[in-house]
C-alpha cells in the first residue's frame, strides 16, 4: 500500500490517496489461475474487489493481471498394506493407504513386488502407481508374505491276512498318494 498524500500534492493520475478521503477496499478476493495443474498453471488473475466510500469515485482499482504464479504438487504419503499368501497361490492385487488426494483425481497404475515363489517375505515396491505431476508421493513399502502350503500323503491300503508276519520297520514304500504339491512338483 502507498503512503497517503497530503491534499494537492499528488494528481489525478499517480495512483496515491489523499489525506482525509474516504475510500474503502470491499469484497473477497478471488484468485484464477490459468489452469490447475502443476506443470500448466503460469499465471493467475485477480477478482472479486471493489472501491466503496464517499470519495470512491475519484479512485479506480486496478487489479493486476496474468501475474506469475506457481503450483507446487500436493505431497501425500502412500502406505503399502502388509499382504499374506499360500505357497503356490496367485498373488492377489496389493493394496495401500494414502492421505486424501483432490476430488476427482485418481491413480494409475499399481503396485508390484519383489519376484519369488518360495516361502518367505517378498518387499511390495510402488510399481507404476502414480497420481501425475500434481502429487509427490511418499511411499512406504510393505512385505507379502509367502507361508507355508499344506502337504497331504496318504499311504495306499495295505491289506494283510490275520497271522501273516507284522510289516518290519524302516521298509520304504512308493505306494501313496500326494495332495497339495505345487508347480508340478513331485515326491
Amino acid at each position: 500500500m502507498q503512503d497517503a498524500e497530503g491534499p494537492g500534492t499528488g494528481n489525478a493520475t499517480d495512483g496515491k490517496p489523499y489525506t482525509g478521503d474516504i475510500v474503502k477496499v470491499d469484497g473477497v478476493p478471488t484468485a484464477l489461475y490459468n489452469s490447475k495443474n502443476v506443470v500448466e498453471a503460469s499465471k493467475v488473475s485477480f477478482a472479486g474487489l471493489s472501491l466503496s466510500g464517499s470519495q470512491a469515485s475519484n479512485y479506480e482499482l486496478v487489479i493486476q493481471d496474468d501475474y506469475p504464479a506457481k503450483i507446487t504438487p500436493l505431497q501425500i504419503k502412500l502406505n503399502a498394506n502388509k499382504q499374506t499368501k499360500v505357497y503356490g497361490d496367485d498373488d492377489h492385487e496389493f493394496t495401500f493407504t494414502n492421505e486424501p488426494i483432490i476430488e476427482g483425481d485418481s491413480f494409475t497404475g499399481k503396485l508390484s513386488r519383489v519376484e519369488g515363489q518360495n516361502v518367505g517375505a517378498y518387499s511390495i515396491l510402488q510399481g507404476n502407481l502414480d497420481l501425475g505431476t500434481n502429487y509427490t508421493i511418499t511411499y512406504k513399502p510393505d512385505f507379502l508374505v509367502i507361508t507355508e502350503a499344506s502337504l497331504y500323503i496318504k499311504p495306499d491300503a495295505t491289506y494283510r491276512t490275520y497271522g501273516d508276519e507284522p510289516l518290519q520297520d524302516g521298509l520304504s514304500s512308493s505306494k501313496f498318494k500326494v495332495m497339495g504339491l505345487k508347480y508340478n512338483e513331485t515326491v
